[in-house]
């Protein structure tokens, strides 16, 4: 879950190499579960209520903040993968669409027009940026209606459960 990939990492007895395979392993389930996440909302088994633009991911930066410098590490490190895969998509404009035209190229065995290509990446441009205002507005929506005081709430009980169990393992 969300909450603990952020709250609940223990350092306890740690060497170097359970760091590198624990990073290792994290990143790898990370990324499955975006993969699986982006795969749910393009099939509309999730709501795109669930997607949060620049204005939500500056709020809930300064929730986890809070929290600590660890978990902070942690979100901007979900994000930069997040940002990685969402280039991958096969989207004109981003390198997934570069990808794709340059298989179709190969495929063909006939160069695309520079005319075409740039109406293909001038149609992705306008649809990234339609897609990144319609997320921010829905952001600015979301916070009128109280969206990110229940992930402040849930981001709080998480914390203060991690803070019970470091209590309770100390005594």
């Amino acid at each position: 879950s969300l909450q603990e990939a952020f709250i609940g990492f223990s350092r306890e007895g740690m060497g170097i190499i359970d760091y590198l395979t624990g990073g290792l392993v994290w990143t790898y389930n990370m990324t499955a579960m975006m993969v699986q996440m982006i795969w749910m909302l393009i099939t509309g088994q999730v709501s795109t209520e669930n997607l949060m633009g620049p204005v939500g991911l500056i709020r809930v930066t300064a929730t986890i903040a809070k929290t600590g410098f660890l978990n902070l590490i942690t979100f901007f490190a979900m994000i930069n993968m997040n940002l990685a895969l969402i280039n991958l998509l096969p989207i004109p404009a981003v390198d997934g669409g570069h990808v794709i035209m340059l298989l179709c190229e190969k495929i063909t065995r006939r160069r695309i027009p520079d005319k075409a290509k740039n109406v293909i990446n001038y149609a992705g441009i306008g649809f990234l940026l339609t897609f990144m205002l319609w997320i921010t507005f829905s952001d600015i929506v979301k916070m009128k209606g109280g969206y990110f005081k229940k992930f402040d709430q849930m981001v709080e009980d998480a914390n203060t459960q991690k803070l019970e169990r470091d209590r309770k393992s100390v005594v």
